[in-house]
């Protein structure tokens, strides 16, 4: 993807592409007394949780700039934080400083697209 599709993506559609690139799973699940189905995520280190129930869905990266530094720690090191910094600079023209939970989401994107 390049950073004009990545920018066409809505929120949600962000959200899910970094919690990927983060190793979450999804998967259609039967829930509740009446067994509804209902798309429910898993990190990669804890159960499953069903979509949207606040605190305990996905996280929303690109309205949370907590959610993004997780990511970020999560993801990079000395040898690809480099690359995401270079990302940062093409998404907020004050080099990432002001970036937005939304650009960092972006930026992640792309860097994970290029070191995977």
């Amino acid at each position: 993807m390049n950073l004009k599709q990545i920018q066409a993506l809505s929120d949600k559609e962000l959200n899910i592409k970094v919690a990927e690139l983060l190793g979450w799973k999804s998967a259609m699940l039967n829930v509740g007394v009446h067994h509804e189905k209902v798309l429910c995520w898993r990190s990669p280190t804890s159960m499953w949780m069903t979509e949207g129930d606040g605190s305990y869905g996905m996280p929303n990266y690109c309205n949370d700039l907590n959610a993004m530094h997780d990511a970020e720690k999560a993801a990079f090191d000395w040898n690809t934080f480099g690359s995401y910094c270079g990302e940062l600079d093409v998404v907020d023209e004050n080099h990432g400083i002001t970036a937005t939970a939304r650009q960092r989401a972006e930026a992640f994107v792309l860097t994970m697209k290029e070191t995977t």
